[in-house]
């Protein structure tokens, strides 16, 4: 086994933000976006408005293509606005979290050398030094404000390459030390639309983020509920922390969809009732091993919401292969399941040659939802974007994962953990 026997449909729209202006225009007063805390929402016109004209602002300000602009912002309206402007104006976004220690900002900020970055003002004041060397635009400024209020909310015209960069992420993976993955529009639609493709009969309605936005598969749920014109729901951070209130702020914004790691989702259903969760028509988990344990857990109370199982670096943009969970699945941790269509997934031992069935080797990862690469690291990005073995394409090339799995009878891989522990 190495790919997926489906065909992949074309992708509805060269980049993601062509996708969510065509939501806008279908469903313009739909609610896109509740601050549960402050009980404000923007409907899907009024985001895309904001974005449009913080866009403008943007490009007056000489972003280009490519450029990384790191929003230095909590969960919020201000968020989205700006992660949607940058994408318009052709450059590239870089979630970073404001709650970080210092030294932390500092060296992220040292790697990006951006000349552009987005926060609010209560955050601007505790930036590092290094933000003070390029241009920080506080979204909430009343001057900020003034001149978005004289520039047009229409849609940008957009002809930048489907290859340029969406954004930036920063996983430290195994190392512990920060590396941007580049991700370019490509890649994304190329996820995404696998991600519409799979989930078609099960579309979120009401999305609730409970991982911080400077994770991908965070963006992940976010971006697929508002290109499907879902509603997306911010709650505070210490909302998040509360696990014995957390399922009856799930029940009361009547939840759809969650998209968790499952240490978190094994938490909250200690604490939830059946009745809390009864809302929730699809529950998505990955970034760890998931336990047997959970998976009857989960079955047990909420037989009728089926449990997918995620399995997908960032390199490889967020995922690279799902496994619908059973109950009666026979093995200590949930399969990783079956490659997706984007994906062909290979098996390999240390001379790079497949390995039989059900022999342990390293998981390496092709197809066109691969990252260029990291970001201003050639070297690094070498060692891990090897030339692909088994393309005739001189330019293919595949990831390898550090993880290491087997391949199961049916098709399936299961993982078994990471080649350097």
């Amino acid at each position: 086994f190495s790919s997926s026997p489906q065909t992949l449909p074309p992708s509805p729209a060269p980049a993601i933000h062509l996708l969510f202006e065509a939501q806008a225009q279908r469903s313009p007063s739909s609610c896109a976006l509740l601050d549960l805390p402050s009980g404000s929402s923007l409907s899907y016109h009024t985001l895309n408005s904001q974005a449009n004209q913080l866009a403008r602002l943007l490009l007056s300000l000489g972003l280009t293509a490519n450029t990384p602009v790191p929003l230095v912002l909590p969960a919020s309206s201000s968020f989205f606005v700006g992660m949607l402007a940058v994408l318009k104006a052709g450059g590239c976004f870089v979630p970073l979290d404001p709650t970080a220690p210092p030294a932390r900002l500092q060296a992220l900020l040292t790697e990006l050398q951006p000349s552009l970055l987005l926060t609010s003002q209560s955050l601007a004041a505790s930036l590092p030094s290094l933000a003070s060397s390029c241009l920080v635009l506080c979204l909430d400024a009343a001057e900020t404000q003034a001149q978005l209020a004289s520039l047009s909310s229409d849609n940008l015209p957009w002809s930048s390459s489907p290859d340029q960069l969406a954004y930036l992420i920063f996983t430290s993976g195994s190392t512990g030390t920060p590396k941007a993955v580049s991700i370019s529009h490509t890649n994304l639609m190329v996820s995404l639309t696998s991600r519409l493709e799979y989930y078609k009969a099960l579309p979120p309605k009401v999305h609730v983020p409970l991982l911080s936005l400077t994770f991908d598969s965070a963006l992940t749920g976010v971006l697929w509920t508002l290109c499907e014109g879902g509603k997306v729901v911010l709650l505070a951070e210490e909302h998040k922390r509360n696990l014995s209130k957390l399922p009856a702020l799930l029940e009361q914004v009547q939840v759809s969809h969650l998209l968790l790691v499952p240490s978190l989702y094994s938490q909250i259903l200690e604490y939830a009732a059946p009745s809390q969760l009864a809302s929730l028509r699809c529950v998505t988990i990955g970034g760890e091993a998931c336990p047997r344990s959970l998976v009857q857990l989960h079955y047990s109370l909420l037989p009728q919401t089926p449990l997918f199982n995620e399995y997908g670096p960032s390199e490889a943009t967020v995922w690279a292969s799902v496994h619908l969970c059973s109950p009666s699945d026979p093995f200590p941790t949930a399969p990783i399941g079956h490659p997706l269509p984007h994906c062909s997934l290979y098996v390999l031992d240390p001379s790079l040659q497949p390995v039989p069935i059900g022999v342990p080797g390293e998981l390496f990862i092709g197809g066109p939802s691969l990252s260029p690469g990291y970001f201003r690291q050639p070297s690094l990005s070498s060692q891990r974007f090897l030339p692909h073995p088994f393309s005739s394409d001189p330019s293919a090339r595949l990831y390898r994962t550090g993880d290491l799995v087997r391949w199961l009878p049916n098709g399936s891989l299961l993982f078994l953990g990471r080649l350097d522990q």
